[in-house]
């Protein structure tokens, strides 16, 4: 995976250049680069919070060109959507389209970002290797700088990070069947009808194998379906085991209490 180098070019408003530091440092990016910057100073610091260290090492330079100098692959941005009769300049792929084309390639990769009133002009288009876009309401098109930027960073984490979001331990086969069972008796504890209390069952099951809940929210339902059965007078087995589970040892205690309330 290449590395990235983030490229304004000629900011017109400091606040903007901490935002931008910001949404990097959010994306795990630090490499920024300032073509013609304004004066950055309380806004930029206020606006950059912790990011502050990206602005300070940011390296300034007065062209594009130096900007990109030592860069294997130059992409620009762009709101502008080309029509038929439009330039070539302007032609450019879906945002959520750049993480695979850019992920086999090594080196750094630098990514133009362009004024906020007029963007890149043509002869900077010119140097760029390709262009992105980010599909917007035809209400609205342009995006602030340091929300173009989060966009583009966001589709290059999600999709090339090498840490993906932990996902959630699912409900094993064993508390499911236990979570049924608890579910079935506090519907048998209404009293309805039997082909009511048939249709609900099926309802209920139906809509809780498409919710795919985890183990924690497992142990917050069973907490509240036990508690709700002790006020119906409904009787419950005693001393119920936990299911195995990565619990941590902290909360475990706090388990076992939602599975086994006072009587």
């Amino acid at each position: 995976m290449p590395s990235f180098r983030i490229v304004l070019v000629e900011p017109k408003y400091e606040g903007n250049v901490g935002s931008v530091a910001r949404v990097m440092m959010n994306f795990g990016q630090s490499e920024l680069v300032l073509v013609n910057p304004p004066p950055l100073k309380n806004e930029a610091q206020a606006r950059a919070m912790h990011a502050w260290g990206i602005v300070e090492n940011a390296l300034r330079v007065e062209t594009v060109a130096a900007a990109i100098e030592g860069c294997d692959y130059v992409v620009g941005t762009s709101a502008r959507i080309p029509g038929p009769e439009k330039t070539y300049l302007r032609n450019p792929i879906d945002a959520r389209d750049f993480p695979p084309r850019i992920a086999p390639m090594n080196g750094r990769v630098a990514l133009l970002f362009g004024r906020e009133d007029f963007g890149l002009f043509n002869e900077e288009l010119e140097l760029c290797d390709l262009l992105l876009t980010i599909p917007t309401s035809d209400a609205y098109r342009s995006l602030n700088l340091a929300q173009a930027i989060g966009v583009v960073l966001y589709e290059i984490y999600v999709q090339l990070a090498e840490k993906p979001v932990r996902e959630l331990t699912p409900m094993s086969e064993e508390m499911r069947r236990h979570f049924q069972g608890m579910f079935d008796r506090l519907i048998e504890a209404m009293r309805m009808p039997e082909h009511q209390e048939r249709n609900a069952k099926t309802a209920y099951r139906k809509l809780f194998g498409r919710a795919v809940p985890s183990a924690w929210e497992y142990f917050v339902l069973m907490g509240i379906l036990r508690r709700t059965l002790v006020e119906l007078g409904v009787k419950l087995p005693e001393g119920r085991k936990v299911p195995e589970f990565d619990v941590p040892p902290d909360v475990s205690k706090e388990f076992l209490a939602m599975l086994d309330p006072p009587r």
